[in-house]
């Protein structure tokens, strides 16, 4: 896999470091392999740089196991791949045990969504005093038009974004285009970089936290009201003292009913692609965590689910909204009841 968005850049950087080193990177370190990384190096070169480094193998030396171990929280590619063997070949899938997953009300969403998406003013590239642009490595078509169609149909009065990038451009030239109302907006990111680029300093009744989500307070989630938005995109990882457990342990059990949620890198039915689990090895576990979080849990609705819509209503799309195929992209949203 090639990576050349700065920003995924960073974070799998960091990731790697955390992961196999169990430390933060040193700034020549990360710079380093930043640069290798949108230079054109592939994340499985890096992952074999790293498993092959000293360091890595004197920390192993003290791991309770060695990764992949049944003990261990790091995937054996061998058993991810006989496990989504299995998940493929009961395929397709409408539906799961627990999960309230309808596709006539995510095809009812899709027709409100439509008006929107006839008069979407993005492009492939950024364009016309715009920041986003759908071509991008991070979020591109499916999500940002869906995005683009839940912001102006439910008209947030405030948004908190855990996770910025390509997605923050997206709200903000929406929201600078279509609203009538202020909306404030909260980025909270702690490697801002590409945020820095891709919407600058000029955006009115912006927030921004530099800082892990962790680090803010709860407080803050806690003004959200019906109808407003929480855009979760971080790391994917469930580990002690995670962003991803501090989201789902800490913020998400104190919303007010009628929050919208947003979770990213969501697919159906509730696996990663096999490229991430099994050639990559990422060991990402949110996307279970979030599907406990709705197994037989009537607090939460399905409001539109972009993977499980382009694997069942391929033809509705094809003939209302064909740019939604260029890269259907992994968003889940939810409403709190």
């Amino acid at each position: 896999m090639k990576i050349s968005n700065e920003r995924d850049a960073r974070r799998l950087v960091h990731s790697y470091y955390k992961g196999y080193l169990g430390r933060e990177p040193d700034p020549p370190g990360l710079e380093k392999y930043v640069s290798a990384l949108i230079g054109g190096r592939s994340a499985a070169d890096l992952a074999e740089e790293f498993l092959g480094s000293a360091e890595f193998a004197a920390r192993v030396a003290n791991l309770y196991v060695p990764p992949g171990h049944y003990y261990s929280p790091i995937v054996n590619p061998g058993e991810a791949a006989r496990h989504l063997d299995r998940v493929e070949a009961s395929g397709p899938h409408l539906s799961l045990p627990g999960i309230d997953v309808d596709r006539d009300r995510m095809l009812d969403a899709w027709r409100t969504f439509l008006p929107f998406l006839a008069t979407i003013p993005f492009g492939a590239s950024p364009g016309d005093g715009l920041r986003y642009g759908f071509d991008n490595p991070a979020y591109a078509w499916g999500d940002g038009s869906v995005l683009h169609a839940m912001l102006r149909r439910n008209r947030p009065k405030r948004l908190i974004e855990i996770g910025s990038g390509w997605s923050s451009a997206c709200t903000i030239d929406t929201i600078e285009r279509f609203f009538e109302t202020p909306c404030q907006v909260t980025f909270i990111e702690p490697y801002p970089e590409l945020l820095d680029r891709v919407v600058g300093s000029t955006a009115l009744n912006v927030r921004r936290l530099d800082i892990p989500v962790q680090q803010a307070p709860l407080e803050l989630f806690q003004e959200l009201e019906a109808g407003d938005i929480l855009f979760i995109d971080s790391t994917h990882v469930l580990r002690t003292g995670s962003d991803v457990c501090f989201e789902l342990l800490e913020i998400v059990p104190r919303l007010r009913p009628g929050v919208l949620v947003h979770f990213h890198d969501m697919f159906w039915p509730f696996e990663y692609p096999r490229s991430w689990a099994v050639d990559e090895n990422r060991s990402w576990n949110e996307i279970y965590a979030v599907r406990l979080m709705l197994s037989n849990n009537p607090q939460w609705r399905i409001v539109f689910f972009n993977d499980y819509f382009y694997k069942n209503a391929r033809k509705e799309i094809e003939a209302t909204y064909p740019a939604f195929l260029n890269n259907p992209g992994g968003a889940l949203w939810l409403e709190k009841r």
